[in-house]
């Protein structure tokens, strides 16, 4: 089995935002970009950051891989969405007792659990799009999978 890399990762957000029906509603996995869209992309859309904190390597072939990646999502105060959509980040990624994955899938690894961390909110952003201010929700998340070398 390849070793997972921060691509396995973005792959699995990726594909975790496409499965839930209220998130790819309020912000379709079209519109979800590793660290930055293009200037002219549409809100509301996110850039997502991903890396790799530390990696520890046990006996055998095994490891474990922790990685934070945070969400940003940039929408307009006009649509109101932005409330919602932060509650939809976290539903999709904040694992909980009963479900520590929230779900998440990384290829190449066997997700340990995917925590929401300090750091996010929703706040104004310095920008003006079509008369509405731009608005950015923010989210952090701890991913951490197991994997072989």
């Amino acid at each position: 089995m390849p070793q997972v890399s921060d691509d396995d990762v973005m792959t699995g957000v990726r594909t975790r935002w496409a499965a839930v029906p209220a998130l790819n509603t309020l912000v379709p996995a079209a519109r979800v970009y590793r660290d930055r869209a293009a200037e002219s992309t549409p809100r509301p859309y996110a850039a997502v950051e991903v890396e790799e904190e530390d990696r520890e390597y046990f006996s055998g072939s095994a490891f474990l891989a922790k990685y934070t990646v945070r969400v940003f999502v940039f929408t307009l105060a006009a649509a109101g969405d932005a409330a919602a959509i932060r509650q939809a980040v976290d539903t999709a990624f904040g694992g909980t007792l009963a479900s520590p994955t929230a779900g998440l899938t990384v290829p190449n690894a066997t997700v340990a659990h995917c925590l929401a961390r300090p750091g996010g909110a929703v706040k104004p952003t310095a920008e003006r799009v079509d008369g509405s201010d731009a608005v950015q929700v923010a989210a952090v998340f701890e991913v951490l999978v197991q994997g072989t070398r």
